[in-house]
């Protein structure tokens, strides 16, 4: 989370901070913003900025590899990492997607166009590796591996809003082993933060979490760029981030992710579609769904596509991918000056994001549409 300017990789140096404090056995440390200024004190122009990790305990050990190198290198390495997670979960995508049903690379061309995609290799997230996560998963459940599974997917809790809805899934579908590798991977996560980060390590990650510097820059600096219904209702709440309000917010959203997987789970047959779309409605449900985040949400989209080849779909999706470029901007000018607060601060490009994810979830029950003529000509 940042506090201060915006400069390049303003996320990875959060994540390159926690691992350099990993990585230097300085865990009592791990979360004070004075110290982590300390260690980017080279990296802003500002001395008041900041890049605050507030990732779990356990990601500061798996980051420490990281931390240790040199940010220019640690760049450089974590930019390739992710890209090459997001190729081959692309490619693995591309796999269902007939050239004679979606131009697969024409698609390839929007998606690398695309807000989220942009955002998430300009800034240095890590929404990538949970994609790839997801991918992997998903390959050992067809592959009658469901341990595994459950394994895999335990590593994408890095982020743990974004794949809060998969265990109802499993739950529902009756997946005990899936729920049991999960649920191992859960209890390594809890033993490292406890033994090696140290036994108060969750409480003050908690603490952080809770923390008014984290909640103001979450709930109201980083609005825009929300994607979810909690984003988007955020700004019409009585005090704006106000706890109270923003659980009522965040139950509401989660509730009808609950109520939505359920309908998927009744409905879709093919569970290669079920599963991207329960990760899509996830990613939108989450209390905190950002712009890069919509990268999850990327497969399913395609899988609907190739299922349904309808007018609807293709104008809702350029609607989408266009108010995802326009309307932040809209909102940052709008707040330079000073016009309509709320108005500014609303990410008003979320509703054809949730347009889009409804028509997908519901043209995904519906049979097959004719294919579109080819475009190859002679």
């Amino acid at each position: 989370m940042l506090i201060g300017p915006d400069p390049f990789m303003v996320d990875f140096v959060a994540r390159w901070t926690g691992g350099r404090i990993a990585s230097q056995s300085a865990f009592g440390n791990l979360y004070d913003p004075i110290t982590q200024m300390e260690y980017q004190s080279d990296l802003f122009k500002s001395d008041d900025a900041l890049s605050w990790f507030v990732g779990p305990p356990f990601e500061a050990v798996i980051l420490a590899p990281f931390g240790a190198l040199p940010y220019p290198v640690a760049t450089l390495i974590w930019t390739g990492a992710s890209a090459a997670a997001l190729v081959i979960s692309l490619r693995t995508i591309g796999k269902h997607a007939p050239s004679s049903v979606l131009n697969w690379q024409r698609f390839v061309i929007i998606a690398l166009a695309s807000v989220p995609i942009t955002e998430l290799l300009y800034s240095g997230q890590n929404t990538a590796f949970v994609l790839l996560w997801l991918a992997l998963s998903h390959r050992a459940m067809n592959r009658n591996r469901p341990f595994v599974a459950g394994l895999i997917i335990g590593l994408a809790l890095v982020k743990p809003h974004l794949i809060a809805l998969i265990p109802w899934l499993w739950l529902l579908e009756r997946r005990w082993s899936a729920l049991a590798g999960l649920a191992t991977t859960t209890a390594a996560w809890v033993v490292l933060s406890l033994f090696v980060v140290g036994p108060d390590s969750v409480s003050v990650w908690l603490g952080a979490l809770q923390s008014g510097p984290y909640v103001d820059g979450v709930h109201e600096g980083q609005t825009l760029k929300n994607t979810g219904l909690v984003g988007l209702l955020t700004p019409w709440l009585p005090n704006a981030g106000n706890a109270p309000w923003q659980s009522v917010a965040t139950v509401t959203s989660l509730s009808l992710g609950l109520l939505a997987v359920l309908y998927i789970h009744k409905k879709t047959s093919d569970s290669r579609m079920r599963w991207w779309l329960v990760v899509l409605v996830a990613t939108l449900a989450a209390p905190h769904s950002m712009t890069y985040d919509l990268v999850l949400g990327i497969p399913a989209l395609a899988l609907v596509m190739v299922h349904r080849w309808t007018a609807s779909l293709r104008v809702s999706t350029a609607i989408a991918w266009i108010a995802l470029w326009v309307v932040p901007a809209l909102g940052l000018l709008l707040s330079a000056l000073a016009v309509a607060p709320r108005i500014a601060q609303t990410p008003w490009h979320a509703i054809p994001v949730l347009v889009l994810a409804a028509l997908a979830v519901k043209d995904s029950q519906k049979p097959h549409t004719c294919q579109p003529p080819s475009t190859n000509r002679p």
